[in-house]
């Protein structure tokens, strides 16, 4: 199955797109931060990333734009997964380099389904 780095300050957030993820078979690394989620994507090469926006030391949008300027890493598919729910939040993520954007809340359901759609 696939290699997952889901990112997120927010550990009820972070633990419950790990356990979505594991159920589905792949295998999740974690961070708390940007800047830790953003060092563990170049080390691991992940197939898939799932990404707050708002965190410490580095948001998502600085994660999500670093992560396109590597080649190493720049194909990475990246979900954003946050509480930023205006349009222009979306079209800000999506032009950074995002796959996705998927707001929270969010039910299992969707995230599934957004998995799978990548991996």
């Amino acid at each position: 199955m696939a290699k997952i780095v889901a990112v997120d300050d927010v550990m009820v957030d972070l633990e419950r797109m790990k356990d979505v993820a594991t159920s589905l078979g792949h295998t999740v690394l974690t961070a708390k931060d940007g800047e830790e989620g953003f060092n563990l994507i170049i080390n691991e090469k992940p197939d898939l990333v799932l990404l707050d926006i708002v965190m410490p030391k580095m948001n998502g949008f600085q994660v999500c734009r670093e992560l396109r300027s590597r080649p190493e890493v720049g194909d990475t598919k990246v979900i954003m997964i946050t509480s930023k729910s205006a349009d222009t939040d979306k079209f800000y993520g999506l032009k950074q380099g995002a796959n996705e954007y998927l707001k929270k809340p969010f039910t299992d359901n969707d995230l599934v389904k957004m998995i799978k759609k990548y991996v």
